[in-house]
């Protein structure tokens, strides 16, 4: 079954990222770099059309969230604790792009959007998945091939090891990626 899973998802990323057409979209095309903040690891981004991209970032990801529990006779979710881990995930997002303003140097964009983030927690040993959003800002320079980008995720996330324990999940980001093309 593990096998089955590893080639999906090798098969739908190699179909994202090299499957693509080349031509002129966006502010650019293809970046790639890092990503540092709750999440920390690689960062890659390409457009599908003038203000449609997709994001993902694969890393360790560093951070507390808070844990809720199901409370069966009374029907609410109550604040059961804080729970720190540490998880190696995945997290691609489809955003829309906009623009913001045009300097002499920069260009300076905003975006919003969602996806999901599937990976393994390390401490406890657990298969995490979850749901977020997407929102921040993107500096692109002219003379440099260099983008920056803050961004804010919030979500909620699953730890698998007695049924699914569901978390507020959240990240904080900051990344820098060269631009290819």
């Amino acid at each position: 079954m593990k096998l089955k899973v590893n080639v999906l998802v090798y098969t739908i990323l190699l179909t994202l990222f090299l499957g693509h057409p080349a031509y002129a979209q966006g502010p650019y095309n293809h970046s790639i770099g890092g990503v540092i903040g709750n999440l920390n690891g690689a960062s890659f981004k390409m457009f599908f059309s003038d203000k449609v991209a997709l994001q993902a970032d694969f890393g360790f990801k560093f951070g507390n969230s808070y844990r809720y529990k199901y409370t069966y006779g009374y029907n609410y979710y109550t604040l059961s604790q804080m729970i720190f881990f540490t998880s190696l995930e995945l997290n691609p997002n489809v955003l829309y792009q906009g623009d913001i303003t045009q300097w002499d140097f920069a260009n300076f964009y905003w975006f919003a959007g969602g996806g999901a983030s599937i990976g393994c927690a390390l401490n406890p040993t657990a298969f995490k998945f979850g749901l977020n959003a997407m929102g921040g800002v993107e500096l692109t320079f002219r003379d440099m091939p260099l983008t920056v980008q803050a961004d804010l995720r919030p979500g909620i996330g699953f730890v698998t090891r007695k049924g699914a324990d569901p978390f507020f999940d959240y990240a904080f980001t900051l990344s820098a990626r060269y631009v290819i093309d």
